[in-house]
């Protein structure tokens, strides 16, 4: 992951979640053990030179003495093996870099951003609380304008705001704390599907209550739902569990 920032006052930052593409790799075949009739031998190994990996494969196999009317499965050694292979960007890394990006000041841009349901989860939750996201799934793009730390809708908030979040723990987790220490006026209702509400949260809600906020998994389950109580924020103090 790469970023680099301005140095003006309102920066843009870019960030890229794809790791960088390893050489191609290359497999040969090389003389294996004898194969039992029913199995095959696969070695792989692996070594690495200035940063750089290389992959040799190799194989063998033999078949197992063919049944009357069985169909017949031939194996054939592999000689070369070549190309480049993206990854896809993590579920885990895409969530916690966009709720970064909303708190921080300035704009963020996001690349190989992963296309889940998790991720959309997020940022949906990032536009209820009145964040400007701009996504892009096709080019696995987000743009997001940060808040510096105090969710807009907070401002405007008369009655509870509600963060449907599906079943996104990656999503659930961070932001019940992340709204919990941005305070404000506003309570908001984290909340999800029915296997969400059998997920356990309580930990982080005993943590966040000793350190003074006022949340609470209101359907005594130490589950989701969990209402949050912005006024007060987070002042702080000593968590033991």
């Amino acid at each position: 992951m790469a970023a680099m920032a301005s140095k003006a006052a309102a920066a843009t930052v870019s960030l890229d979640l794809a790791p960088r593409p390893y050489p191609a790799a290359t497999a040969s075949t090389r003389r294996a053990r004898p194969a039992t009739p029913a199995a095959a031998s696969c070695s792989l190994r692996a070594r690495g030179r200035d940063r750089r990996s290389a992959v040799v494969v190799a194989a063998a196999a033999a078949a197992a003495p063919a049944k009357a009317g069985a169909e017949e499965v031939v194996l054939q050694p592999i000689k070369e093996i070549s190309g480049v292979v993206k990854l896809p960007g993590s579920k885990s890394l895409s969530n916690r870099i966009l709720l970064l990006s909303a708190l921080a000041e300035g704009t963020t841009v996001v690349d190989n951003l992963l296309n889940s349901e998790d991720v959309h989860y997020m940022l949906g939750a990032l536009k209820t609380l009145g964040l400007s996201v701009e996504a892009d799934k096709a080019a696995k793009r987000a743009v997001v304008v940060g808040c510096g730390g105090k969710f807009p809708v907070e401002k405007d908030a008369k009655e509870e705001v509600q963060l449907f979040l599906g079943n996104a723990g990656t999503a659930m987790r961070p932001l019940t704390a992340a709204v919990t220490a941005a305070g404000g006026n506003a309570t908001y209702v984290l909340d999800g599907v029915p296997r969400m509400r059998e997920r356990p949260i309580g930990d982080l809600v005993v943590g966040l209550k000793q350190l003074g906020a006022d949340v609470d998994c209101f359907l005594g389950t130490d589950c989701p739902p969990v209402r949050v109580k912005g006024i007060g924020g987070l002042p702080g103090g000593k968590v033991s569990y």
